[in-house]
């Protein structure tokens, strides 16, 4: 900064020198032009670019003088003023954008270009005056001086042509830092893609293994149909069905009853009218009896008195046997239905006790079941109530999650529109950027210059300033001056940035401590499910072990006295493992309920803090807020290595597990188990690793211990930086999200080319096998061909030669 002012007070003062030299020495010339080219235009009116042979002579001789000078013609050239000033923009130019390292350079490079345009000007003025006063007397004189200036003129052109070629290298090592820069920017890019391509990845890999595994248990629910399934609608209704299908084979019972004992009355009514009818046929019998021993009374009187004549006799004698035969048949015959009836009697009897027992049994039966389904289904109401209690927390629990799912889904939304909006802001002002990147440069330019000028201004006054204290350290000014020193030391514009500064902080850091409250319910939330998922787990184990137990009871009956103490033990360690798992669930629920009580506790000291911060004075804010930050860092660390606590409990829980179950569909359920608890380790050490980081970061922020310098930067280069910040910011979503969609893109690119390769290798496949085959089928025709062409030969040959051997 101080180079152009002492070139520019030696210019001065050379130029006013000659002046006043001419206005002594040669008066006569000031009607003469003055002229229109500079100092190189005096040059140029003292005979430059004139051929003449005494500047050829005199040519070697002024390099014998001068050897130095020759050395320097040899690399310069000369160069125009339009030039200089170009140059001495592009300087003051690079002078923003250089690098540390190639400062030094820098300097000296402008050092050497305003030595050597002071320089020239001096020799013009010098040459001139020279001219003016000494070409009458000495010409060969002018013309070496007019070479040793030239001579100078090109060194001075050569050292800004070496600056010039500095401030290209300097402007290539530039662009080669950039583009170095972009093309890290362009592998972190990559890195951070695959990264998120891994991810997803795994995502999608976990996402399946869970859809399997809630496939699996729910088969399995249906498969066993214990108490713990939950009650469905379609459930309802199958046991509404069962109870209707029973209340109907208990009406056909009570309808069987009443048919069987109308069927008991009529059989009664049915015997005592054949007892009637067999009792009026036996009356009637016997009459009939009476009659016929009568009629043989009658005819043995009338044998008795007819016995002269013996032919009446006999023929009255054969009538009465062939009577007596068919009343003996009629006897028999009668005889046999009376026993026929007696036995169907005795049938009916026994049918009628046994229908009478069948009665009783059915009524014992039909109470003995309608007590126990009574029992049944007090039971079932009582599961079903205890079920749907639980059902209803559950949603209560669901739809406490669907309102967090909703608020994420909202923020997403909004974040999306604004991104949108962003854009669209990125491509106005991409769109503008054309226009305003010239008007910036010629602002820098502008700026550059007048901050240059405003530099020198205020050393000039600095300067002066310290040269009155030193002469007269009593007067005003030098009181004003100390004065104007001491509000500048008590200024309270700096305090008051001092305090925005940290209350900007403290907002900033009670944002991320709101942050960390909705990840620690979250956290609580996965916690409480897995916690859930754990309880199903045993309980289904707990009734498959059950069952086996009642299965091996079943199939081992004839076993009893020798398998008594097994099915002992069983029962043991069932009841054990019950106690164990019950024991391991009410610690898990103390332990949640102790983490949401230190959660609220937490929030509660938070916002006692923020009233105390507001009370507090801006000095006391400072201090405290940096201590309670701290502590909020120390809770934040004992939350994480708590939840660290809560899943290394939870793995020993599955480990235990692991130890008792045995079979090998269990292992691998075990199995899917551990990579749950995989996820949730990655899960807490995502989590963990956040919040160290921000810790450190918080740390980090208070420890630097950077003084506040407000007039170290300009506000337009802070605003420049920020929005350059912004704009990458902005650049990196964009990037991220086109690389998103662009992963998507290639996801379902590869997917659909996966399912045309296999069905080209399937189709091959079938080609290939068709081919085969085809192939086959025509070998096996050649050979055939061949082998009857060769066999039909030899036969020939054969019956050839048995027929010349007969011959």
């Amino acid at each position: 900064q101080a180079l152009p002012s002492c070139s520019l007070k030696n210019e001065r003062s050379e130029s006013t020198k000659p002046m006043s030299y001419k206005n002594i020495r040669s008066p006569a010339p000031l009607h003469k032009k003055k002229p229109s080219y500079g100092p190189h235009g005096l040059v140029r009116s003292s005979g430059y670019g004139k051929p003449s042979s005494l500047s050829k002579q005199s040519f070697p001789v002024s390099e014998k003088k001068t050897p130095k000078e020759t050395f320097k013609k040899t690399c310069m050239k000369a160069k125009s003023p339009a030039d200089r000033a170009k140059s001495k923009e592009a300087l003051f130019a690079t002078r923003i954008i250089r690098s540390a390292t190639n400062e030094p350079t820098l300097e000296g490079s402008i050092n050497r270009v305003l030595s050597g345009q002071s320089v020239v000007n001096n020799l013009g003025h010098q040459a001139v005056d020279y001219k003016r006063h000494d070409l009458p007397f000495s010409p060969i004189k002018s013309c070496d001086r007019e070479l040793y200036l030239l001579k100078r003129v090109q060194a001075a052109e050569e050292d800004l042509n070496t600056a010039r070629d500095l401030i290209q290298q300097l402007a290539s090592k530039v662009s080669q830092k950039e583009k170095e820069m972009e093309t890290k920017i362009q592998e972190l890019k990559t890195q951070q893609e695959k990264e998120l391509s891994r991810l997803g990845q795994e995502n999608y890999v976990l996402q399946s293994k869970l859809r399997s595994m809630e496939e699996m248990a729910q088969e399995k629910r249906w498969t066993h149909h214990t108490a713990t399934i939950p009650v469905t609608e379609e459930k309802l209704a199958q046991i509404q069905k069962e109870i209707e299908g029973q209340e109907v084979i208990i009406q056909g019972y009570q309808q069987e009853n009443e048919k069987l004992y109308k069927q008991m009355k009529e059989l009664q009514i049915q015997n005592k009218k054949n007892e009637e009818r067999m009792f009026k046929e036996n009356q009637h019998l016997m009459s009939e009896l009476i009659d016929l021993r009568e009629k043989v009374e009658k005819t043995n009187n009338q044998s008795r008195i007819m016995q002269d004549s013996e032919p009446a006799r006999n023929q009255s004698f054969t009538e009465l046997i062939s009577e007596l035969r068919a009343a003996q048949k009629e006897e028999t015959k009668l005889r046999e239905e009376i026993r026929h009836l007696k036995q169907d009697k005795q049938a009916l009897q026994v049918d009628l006790v046994q229908a009478k027992k069948e009665r009783d049994s059915a009524k014992v039966q039909i109470a003995s079941a309608s007590s126990e389904k009574s029992y049944e289904f007090k039971v079932m109401e009582e599961s079903y109530k205890q079920e749907i209690t639980h059902l209803k927390r559950r949603l209560q629990w669901y739809a406490e999650n669907q309102d967090l799912l909703d608020k994420d889904a909202a923020r997403l939304k909004d974040a999306r529109e604004e991104i949108e909006k962003l854009r669209l802001e990125v491509e106005k002002l991409r769109a503008e950027a054309g226009d305003q990147c010239v008007q910036q440069k010629k602002r820098l330019r502008d700026r550059a210059a007048d901050a240059k000028r405003i530099q020198d201004l205020e050393r000039q006054i600095r300067e002066m300033e310290g040269i009155l204290k030193r002469r007269y350290p009593n007067s005003l000014p030098a009181l004003i001056y100390a004065a104007a020193a001491a509000e500048k030391t008590n200024d309270p514009s700096t305090k008051t940035n001092t305090v925005e500064f940290l209350e900007r902080r403290i907002k900033k850091l009670e944002t991320e401590l709101e942050g960390k409250d909705d990840e620690a319910k979250k956290s609580l939330r996965a916690m409480e499910q897995q916690f859930q998922k754990i309880k199903i787990q045993y309980e289904q184990r707990l009734v498959e072990l059950e069952q086996l137990l009642a299965y091996e009871f079943m199939s081992e009956t004839p076993k009893l006295n020798g398998d008594k103490a097994s099915s002992t033990e069983l029962e043991q360690e069932l009841q054990n493992v019950k106690k164990t798992h019950q024991i391991t669930i009410r610690n898990l629920q103390t332990e949640i309920e102790n983490l949401k009580s230190q959660n609220s506790q937490l929030k509660l000291r938070n916002k006692n803090d923020n009233e105390d911060l507001e009370c507090t004075d801006s000095k006391m804010k400072q201090s405290n807020t940096k201590d309670r930050l701290l502590k909020l860092n120390e809770e934040l660390v004992t939350k994480n290595r708590e939840i660290q606590d809560l899943t290394k409990t939870v793995e020993k829980l599955q480990k235990e597990r692991m130890v008792m179950l045995s079979d090998n569909n269990l292992r691998n359920k075990t199995n899917n188990k551990e990579n749950s608890t995989e996820v949730l380790k990655k899960n807490t050490s995502a989590t963990d690793k956040r919040n160290s980081s921000k810790s450190e970061t918080f740390l980090s922020i208070f420890n630097d211990d950077k003084i506040y310098q407000p007039h170290s930067f300009s506000d337009s280069h802070l605003s420049q930086v920020l929005q350059e910040n912004a704009q990458l910011k902005e650049d990196l979503e964009r990037l991220s999200l086109e690389m998103s969609q662009e992963r998507v893109k290639s996801q379902a690119a590869l997917a659909y080319s996966e399912n045309n390769l296999r069905r080209i290798q399937e189709d091959t496949a079938e080609y290939i096998s068709s081919l085969k085959a085809s192939h086959q089928r025509e070998m096996e025709k050649i050979v055939c061909q061949h082998a009857k062409e060769h066999s039909t030969s030899k036969v020939a040959e054969l019956s050839n030669r048995i027929s010349t051997q007969e011959v």
